[in-house]
């Protein structure tokens, strides 16, 4: 084994390459410019370690005053407001980023069927359904209540524009105020291709009953469990694209910036019924075979469901992210 090199990074073996580590990090200089920045650092056998700096920037690009020091060694550095960085997401095991609250049915679906109502700790009621990302199966429209955005909309009445018409005490819709009881409504008509829609999850189990968390029952076998883990990042990176608002008041706060390709080097969730390769959403060919828990994907949820890889496995990691980043096609890796 090679000894360490000045930067601390010490390589898997003599033959192995490189053990590639990244990181990113975003950075707002005095001006509020938004400045992504991506590290790669990397060694190789023999000729010891590397570092390039990629920069991206959001809007206008920063002026030399208040700006980070690094930003004014520009030598062999990319700054631009026009194109993305490019970002490979590698998908390990047992990852606690790529975990999700377990999907518990709403009481607006207990009600529907006659369940028993999810109550609050304290055994009140609870004040909201929680909303859960899902997409849409067909178009439908909504009307939405003027001023219901922010409670100081209706303090500005007058710099708004008129709504799209009003809703009258039976629900119905027309373009002209028919009564002082009408309500001013935006009429929006909502898409499944929009993207996902925070809704209530409505969801229950095969024999009827609520969902309370992963699993059937407390302790329930692996076959009646469901995973809380995402298969690799294109969920979590769509939902906080789609649902995220940045601090101007815009979404797609990842895609404006960066091109994402996801990798399954050793999930936390697998597909143990395979996946036909038109539905993938990782970077790979084919369809994916069934998949074995413990082998295949690992996870600790459900707790007692618990897998950690073994250490062979490890070097099975290892090798992969060389593979995927060795062409340098990437800015930086997550």
């Amino acid at each position: 084994m090679p000894g360490v090199d000045d930067r601390g990074m010490q390589p898997v073996s003599e033959a192995d390459l490189f053990f590639i580590c990244s990181a990113s990090r975003a950075v707002v200089d005095d001006a509020e410019q938004l400045v992504t920045r991506c590290t790669i650092r990397t060694w190789l056998p023999g000729q010891g370690g590397r570092e390039t700096t990629s920069y991206s920037t959001v809007g206008r690009r920063p002026s030399c005053d208040g700006q980070p020091a690094e930003l004014n060694e520009r030598k062999e550095k990319r700054v631009s407001s026009e194109s993305k960085i490019k970002i490979a997401h590698l998908a390990g095991p047992t990852a606690t980023i790529q975990n999700s609250p377990p999907l518990v049915t709403s009481n607006k679906a207990r009600r529907k069927y006659g369940l028993p109502l999810r109550k609050n700790l304290n055994g009140t009621d609870p004040r909201f359904d929680v909303l859960r990302a899902q997409r849409l199966a067909a178009p439908t429209t909504v009307y939405v209540e003027c001023f219901s955005a922010h409670p100081m909309e209706a303090d500005a009445a007058e710099l708004y524009g008129p709504p799209d018409g009003f809703l009258n005490a039976k629900g119905e819709f027309r373009k002209e105020r028919s009564s002082p009881q009408d309500t001013a409504v935006f009429e929006i008509e909502l898409r499944p291709e929009d993207g996902v829609y925070p809704l209530p999850y409505m969801a229950r189990q095969a024999n009827g009953q609520a969902w309370e968390e992963e699993c059937v029952s407390p302790g329930a076998p692996a076959d009646q469990a469901r995973q809380g883990f995402y298969p690799d990042g294109s969920r979590s990176f769509q939902e906080i694209d789609r649902l995220s608002v940045g601090p101007e008041g815009v979404g797609n706060l990842i895609s404006s910036i960066a091109d994402v390709d996801f990798y399954r080097m050793l999930p936390t969730a697998g597909y143990t019924k395979g996946l036909p390769a038109a539905l993938r959403t990782d970077v790979g060919e084919g369809d994916i075979p069934p998949e074995t828990r413990g082998k295949d994907f690992f996870a600790y949820k459900p707790f007692h469901l618990n897998e950690s890889p073994p250490r062979p496995s490890l070097a099975r990691l290892t090798n992969a992210a060389q593979r995927i980043l060795a062409n340098r096609k990437y800015d930086g890796a997550i």
